[in-house]
């Protein structure tokens, strides 16, 4: 070849190792930004490794695809954070515990299940003779049942007491209790004087107090020439169940006159 022509052609040469050089610092520089992005998304996701052909491929780098790396599940032992549990799940509440539904507070009160029926517990007896204390109670009751049409009532004797009846159940219904206590016969060589009271209290449905609460007194005095102490504490009976009987009735009064008065609302309904 001609001397002249030689000038050329290495001038060509130079160029090509020259870009050459170049071509082969930008490869090795867009390659380590791959695997850097290539390892921050291994630490995110937990991966053990990512898949081989977007780390080491056979294709040159010009002719290199891009592509999702493979986010497929696999088993890791490294525990999320809390911020990437949020990312993840894309910032939805996680639900710790679930609540009990809150009923309704009830604003009326239970209806009376024996609107017509009254409860008598028999009377607690305190230092009272035995006789006497059942003598009270029951002529209580007779007068009770002789007022019962009056006062459109029918009265029931609870012989077990209230032990048989559970607390809610009580609250619903009416009934009456009593108790005779301070029983005194106090006797010299020609009277003797007796005295006693007796509570009476009479509860109504769904009423946290007693609609009757009375303690009443009685008391009797006789010389020995006159009468007897038997006689004395049946007459002394009497006035006791005859003055609890006034106070009493006025409160059963009360409750037919309601009774009465919604009577034709209920007619009409």
């Amino acid at each position: 070849m001609h001397p002249e022509f030689m000038h050329p052609f290495k001038r060509a040469t130079l160029c090509l190792l020259a870009f050459m050089l170049f071509f082969t610092c930008a490869s090795d520089s867009l390659a380590e930004t791959d695997n850097g992005q290539e390892k921050t998304i291994k630490d995110f996701i937990g991966e053990a490794s990512v898949p081989a052909s977007l780390v080491k491929s056979d294709l040159p780098l010009a002719l290199r695809t891009l592509s999702a790396p493979d986010v497929t599940p696999r088993h890791s032992s490294k525990q999320l954070s809390s911020y990437d549990r949020t990312i993840l799940l894309g910032a939805a509440p996680l639900i710790t515990e679930i609540s009990e539904p809150v009923s309704p507070k009830k604003l009326l009160p239970e209806p009376d299940p024996e609107p017509g029926v009254v409860y008598v517990v028999p009377f607690t007896n305190i230092e009272a003779p035995k006789d006497f204390s059942e003598g009270v109670f029951d002529l209580f009751v007779d007068t009770l049942n002789q007022q019962s049409n009056k006062h459109d009532l029918h009265f029931v004797i609870l012989k077990q007491g209230l032990k048989g009846w559970a607390t809610e159940e009580l609250k619903r219904r009416k009934y009456i209790t009593g108790e005779i206590s301070s029983y005194v016969e106090d006797s010299s060589c020609c009277s003797t004087n007796i005295h006693t009271e007796i509570r009476i209290t009479y509860h109504h449905p769904n009423s946290a107090n007693p609609v009757f609460d009375d303690l009443i007194p009685a008391s009797s005095s006789f010389d020995h020439d006159v009468s007897t102490a038997e006689v004395e504490r049946k007459q002394l009976t009497e006035k006791i169940v005859t003055s609890v009987s006034e106070k009493l009735s006025p409160t059963f009064e009360t409750s037919l006159v309601s009774k009465r008065a919604k009577a034709p609302n209920d007619k009409g309904a």
